[in-house]
């Protein structure tokens, strides 16, 4: 009879023992399992960029818990990182934004309009006075010209205001080289009120007069002409001067600095990019029959009403 009852009693201890094992083995492998699904979660939102801290609440000791601990740790240190890099880059493209309006205000402002206006007023009057009317409406030209250049703060003007300013200028042209010089404007119509940077024009025709047709004899000719296609506006002067060297357009298209000829185009180049950034085409080009043709293209945009 004893011999029955240790048995039925050890059996019962083997049976409690295997439910005892059973059941810890069950947990230990589900918070294991749980444990190696939050790793795999933070993992995938890892790949798309995504830094989020593995949810548990109170992470073990063993290997398992001591990798999730490293891993918050390395997701807290990386948005730390990100928001420390991403704010010093915001203040650094504020800095960039800052120097280029510089720039670009720099380059546009190489002499004080105001004072010149008074000033050719001035001589403009003297010249009524004395009858001088051929150099009174030369001058007249002018004043106009800068009073236009006075009045005009934005970067960007409407294609009609920037012709306004080629036409005075072209009157200052022909008066200078009177009958010799033949300026043709083509323009269309549809792109009168798209936007262009300011004075643009009126360097690439000045650069067309000083730089091209003055070291001709004869026959001056320079055809300016702007269009629309699409989303872009195209724009180009072509003369029949005396052109330019490879070279020298080379040292223009690669910002090589320069001492004489070609700055007022380099710095053309230089607006485009600053205004447009990498979003614009500008071409020096010497065409067979002689001369030179300069040309752009730029993302169309219209002057808001």
């Amino acid at each position: 009879m004893d011999v029955i009852l240790i048995v039925d009693l050890n059996g019962k201890i083997i049976v409690f023992n295997l439910i005892y094992a059973t059941a810890f083995i069950v947990f230990i492998t589900t918070t294991f399992v749980l444990c190696l699904k939050s790793l795999e979660l933070c993992m995938g939102k890892m790949a798309p960029n995504v830094f989020e801290p593995i949810e548990c609440d109170e992470p073990g000791q063993d290997e398992i818990g001591l990798l999730v601990k490293g891993i918050n740790n390395a997701v807290q240190k990386i948005n730390t990182l990100i928001e420390d890099v991403f704010q010093t880059r915001m203040r650094e493209l504020e800095i960039e934004n800052e120097k280029r309006l510089a720039e670009l205000s720099a380059l546009q402002s190489q002499i004080n309009p105001h004072f010149i206006y008074n000033v050719l007023e001035s001589i403009r009057m003297k010249s009524v006075i004395k009858g001088e009317r051929e150099t009174a409406t030369v001058i007249k030209h002018l004043s106009r010209l800068f009073r236009r250049l006075v009045n005009q703060s934005d970067n960007l003007v409407p294609v009609a205001e920037e012709l306004e300013v080629i036409h005075e200028y072209a009157k200052i042209e022909e008066y200078r080289f009177g009958k010799e010089l033949t300026i043709n404007i083509e323009v269309d119509d549809a792109v009168l009120n798209a936007l262009i940077p300011k004075m643009i024009l009126q360097v690439l025709l000045e650069n067309a007069c000083i730089h091209g047709i003055e070291r001709i004899s004869g026959k001056k000719y320079i055809h300016i002409k702007l269009s629309g296609v699409s989303n872009w506006i195209y724009g180009s002067v072509s003369d029949n001067g005396k052109g330019m060297s490879e070279e020298k357009i080379k040292d223009i298209m690669s910002g090589k600095e320069l001492k004489s000829g070609g700055v007022g185009l380099q710095n053309i180049l230089r607006r485009l990019n600053l205004c447009y950034g990498e979003n614009f085409e500008f071409k020096i080009e010497r065409p067979e029959s002689g001369g030179l043709t300069v040309s752009f293209k730029v993302p169309r945009m219209e002057k808001n009403n």
